[in-house]
């Protein structure tokens, strides 16, 4: 029974017969409840990782919390209109957590399923699924028997997810504790052919290269750099100084980098609040910040340890807090990328 109504909500996502919140709200009722079984499709094939022929393509990526077949048509659309190395080559779609609640323990669940609804609609992409969480330093200095577990079990959910041709870990904060996880984790992965890429802030500069030989793919959030309501040009420079330290690890270990940019609004880049504390105007423009984050990456195009940007974020959450908000003040513009942030990211692509 189980198996028939996921396939209905399977069905149902992708002819738009439900509301894209649909998928995140289902998801969050689902993962305290039963497990469903994943769907069987035919795996995409990639080359196992080597470090000296990586199969990490150039190309960008975004984080996604909610379908929409919309959503689905701007990013062909988008594709149809810049190179090969700027087109969608990677998604990372939301599909689990890793909580950690003391030393050693932690709570893991994975909606294989989810990403069995992206994978037919962008066939050329490669889905890597967010397995996200916070643990406030409860990930932190465990064993590495400990660590050596928990990545077994991740691995186990994304090997026998026939959709998902790697991962995005996103456990937060990364603290270099932790590194024999993503190396065991990535060992693992890549014995399967697939991809391990893992985020990281962008505010907390990073002096040990050792995460870029672990990983396939290191995901520097170039966004949420502190003070809040910063200008589009003082987020350029911390953008750029960020960038600047990363790719120096980078090339020393050749490592890859992939950054994400604010195309909808962050927690600290962001145009006004609107919700429980009235109405907050920054006096800065979305499409400023956009502009600033392009100019800078653009110059790393020919970088051969430079994969490209990730979108944060693709959501319905403009009428929402946005995740890892500390209020109840939605940031604003929000809700569907709007053409004309879709236009400034073409036109940097010419």
């Amino acid at each position: 029974m189980h198996k028939t109504i996921q396939k209905i909500i399977v069905l149902a996502l992708l002819t738009g017969l439900v509301p894209p919140c649909f998928l995140l709200s289902l998801e969050n009722k689902v993962k305290d409840r039963v497990s469903l079984p994943e769907l069987k499709t035919a795996p995409t094939k990639i080359e196992a990782f080597d470090r000296d022929n990586p199969s990490t393509p150039r190309g960008i990526s975004a984080w996604v919390y909610d379908y929409s077949e919309g959503r689905m048509q701007a990013i062909r659309d988008y594709n149809s209109q810049v190179p090969d190395q700027r087109k969608f080559n990677y998604l990372f779609p939301y599909c689990g957590s890793l909580t950690a609640t003391g030393k050693g323990k932690y709570h893991l669940y994975y909606k294989g399923w989810l990403s069995s609804v992206f994978k037919p609609k962008l066939r050329d992409c490669l889905i890597l699924p967010i397995v996200d969480g916070w643990h406030g330093g409860q990930f932190n200095d465990w064993t590495r028997e400990q660590y050596e577990e928990a990545a077994q079990q991740v691995a186990e959910k994304i090997i026998n997810d026939p959709n998902a041709d790697g991962v995005q870990m996103d456990i937060e904060p990364y603290n270099n504790s932790q590194l024999y996880f993503y190396q065991h984790l990535g060992k693992l992965l890549r014995a399967k052919g697939k991809i391990l890429t893992h985020f990281l802030w962008g505010h907390t500069p990073q002096n040990d290269p050792a995460i870029f030989k672990a990983c396939d793919i290191v995901v520097l959030s170039g966004y949420d750099y502190h003070p809040e309501n910063k200008s589009a040009q003082e987020y350029g420079k911390m953008l750029a100084d960020g960038v600047n330290n990363m790719l120096r690890l980078a090339r020393s270990v050749n490592g890859k980098l992939m950054v994400g940019i604010p195309v909808m609004p962050s927690c600290h880049e962001y145009e006004y609040k609107q919700g429980d504390c009235g109405h907050v105007d920054t006096g800065n423009k979305q499409t400023d910040y956009i502009s600033q984050a392009v100019e800078v990456l653009c110059r790393y195009q020919d970088d051969p340890n430079y994969i490209g940007w990730a979108l944060w974020q693709f959501s319905d959450s403009g009428n929402k807090p946005l995740g890892g908000c500390p209020d109840r003040c939605p940031r604003y513009p929000g809700g569907a990328v709007p053409q004309e942030h879709w236009d400034l990211l073409i036109k940097f692509c010419q």
